[in-house]
């Protein structure tokens, strides 16, 4: 075989070996088994391989699908193990790129389609995750919500009641009264920005010194909230 035959052969092994196309199996056909209860779209070109933190705790009744671009189509040969591994239902979606919010759009469309036939094809009612690291999505999680539907937004693979149980650890580790605990917990799961986690506990105490003790003592936590 010549030296160019051999560059050709390793750059498509290359280019095969690397593509989610050509690691996972599209299994888009049991996505959605009547047995899932949660659903997890995966915004890949935003969160990475981040995104993909605790799929090795993903059940039988978990439905993952990971939406990517020519911009984000390639992972590790370690993360394809894992995924080969795991219990949960994997899919792809590849999105069109090419004009601005190109795979926001996409994925938003694709969520009404997962509730529809989730509605239709599961037997419980099911909890519905976007993963990613976009605020923008924000809209589209209050919409969903006035309809009745559990959406949420995460960071990673982790479903609420995961991330409520890390998140009341973390918040024992700065607080010690009970009743300061469950509101602090409470008031970063719910509020989207600072000022709104500090109306909250104006609103909660009285005592503007026990407010700033808190809020204080949490600011860790809402480093990120705007």
């Amino acid at each position: 075989m010549s030296d160019k035959n051999k560059a050709d052969v390793k750059e498509k092994v290359k280019s095969e070996s690397d593509s989610i196309t050509d690691i996972i199996i599209n299994n888009n056909k049991h996505m959605f088994h009547k047995n899932i209860e949660n659903f997890f779209l995966v915004d890949y070109e935003n969160v990475k391989l981040d995104g993909l933190i605790g799929i090795e705790n993903r059940k039988k009744t978990d439905s993952i699908c990971i939406l990517y671009s020519k911009n984000a189509d390639k992972m590790s040969f370690d993360l394809h193990a894992v995924l080969n591994n795991t219990k949960a239902v994997i899919s792809t979606q590849r999105v069109r790129v090419g004009y601005k919010n190109a795979l926001d759009f996409q994925l938003a469309s694709f969520l009404g389609y997962t509730i529809s036939q989730s509605k239709e094809n599961c037997k419980k009612k099911a909890s519905y995750y976007i993963v990613t690291k976009d605020n923008g999505f924000n809209c589209l999680i209050d919409y969903w919500k006035k309809q009745g539907y559990d959406v949420y937004i995460v960071k990673n693979l982790m479903t609420q009641d995961e991330i409520q149980d890390e998140l009341e650890y973390k918040v024992r580790k700065l607080l010690d009264d009970e009743d300061d605990i469950k509101f602090a917990v409470e008031c970063i799961k719910n509020c989207n920005t600072k000022t709104e986690v500090n109306a909250a506990m104006m609103k909660k105490y009285s005592d503007g010194k026990k407010v700033s003790q808190v809020y204080q003592a949490i600011k860790p936590l809402i480093i990120n909230k705007l």
